[in-house]
């Protein structure tokens, strides 16, 4: 994800990447950092949140350390 220059094709690969395994809360604030605007960032959480494996942790991914 760091080769991909923009945030919409930062999530268009992650849905490339959802066909073949999923993601942690962990992973997914860590990707976060990412996306360069609030608006990109939210795209990319709703977009993922289907494929977190923890996400009961989700509503509070900022504060998760797992």
């Amino acid at each position: 994800m760091l080769a991909v220059k923009t945030d919409d094709d930062k999530i268009d690969l992650a849905k490339k990447l959802f066909k073949q395994k999923c993601f942690t809360v962990k992973q997914v604030r860590a990707l976060s950092e990412l996306f360069t605007t609030d608006q990109s960032k939210y795209k990319w959480l709703d977009a993922v949140y289907p494929f977190t494996t923890n996400s009961y942790y989700f509503p509070n991914w900022r504060y998760y350390q797992g």
